[in-house]
């Protein structure tokens, strides 16, 4: 598998006339005034070729990492459906970031021998703290509902 193009963004679609994907507010990096917040929906979106000699169905899983911490991951099959390029997207209905510093995303492949990664910075800025679905909620509250 070659990958050309990996990238996380906020929405994207596919028309239904020509099959070409448009991508909406990709995330090259995120400011948040204060940590934990939340990422309401996210897309993960991977594409590549593959060598003839490839198999057609390869699986794959994607773990997101913040910093060193794993916030999860998702297993997925690659179908190439007798062609030579693929591409793989992932919705996330929501994800809690927990710390500044970086949003990493790594597929694994070839029975995890190779890896694919890239990372989206996450830096802090002034603001009003992000509230959490709507909901009014301080960062000790939060901390409190974890446990």
């Amino acid at each position: 598998m070659n990958f050309y193009l990996k990238l996380a963004c906020k929405s994207c679609s596919i028309n239904q006339f020509d099959n070409s994907l448009s991508v909406f507010d990709i995330l090259e990096s995120l400011g948040a005034p204060s940590v934990p917040f939340f990422l309401p929906q996210l897309n993960i979106i991977y594409l590549s070729t593959k060598e003839s000699s490839e198999p057609q169905l390869m699986p794959v899983s994607i773990e997101i990492k913040n910093n060193k911490q794993s916030l999860g991951r998702v297993e997925a099959t690659v179908d190439y459906k007798d062609q030579n390029r693929n591409r793989l997207i992932v919705n996330v209905p929501g994800l809690i970031v927990n710390e500044f510093g970086e949003l990493t995303f790594i597929l694994n492949y070839a029975q995890n021998k190779k890896q694919e990664s890239f990372s989206v910075l996450i830096n802090k800025v002034e603001g009003q703290p992000i509230a959490l679905v709507g909901e009014n909620i301080s960062p000790k509250k939060i901390e409190a509902k974890k446990k």
